[in-house]
């Protein structure tokens, strides 16, 4: 491993934590259609997803669904929440 490291074949080392022990015992992965391909949009998108402690992992798709975004939160009422707050905070053709 150091010479691989040495190498900078290895660049790091993770840590997996279990979500439910700090209080995090729900995700969603959610589906973003955007509501149109303009810069502006795109820029929009960046700066509110950049504000959501509660989004772990932001992934950019091909075809119907523009993104896709996981979510982790202590249950349903804080996924419900951050739901309502991120569609208001971001016009999207359909969020899932």
């Amino acid at each position: 491993m150091q010479k691989l490291e040495a190498a900078r074949v290895i660049t790091g080392h993770d840590a997996l934590v279990d979500p439910a022990s700090i209080g995090l015992g729900l995700t969603v992965v959610v589906e973003i259609e955007a509501a149109g391909h303009t810069p502006e949009w795109r820029s929009a998108f960046a700066a509110v997803v950049s504000d959501y402690p509660e989004i772990v992992e932001v992934h950019c798709m091909a075809g119907e669904v523009d993104y896709l975004i996981k979510v982790a939160v202590s249950g349903m009422a804080a996924y419900g929440a951050f739901y309502l707050d991120l569609t208001q905070r971001l016009p999207c053709r359909n969020v899932a």
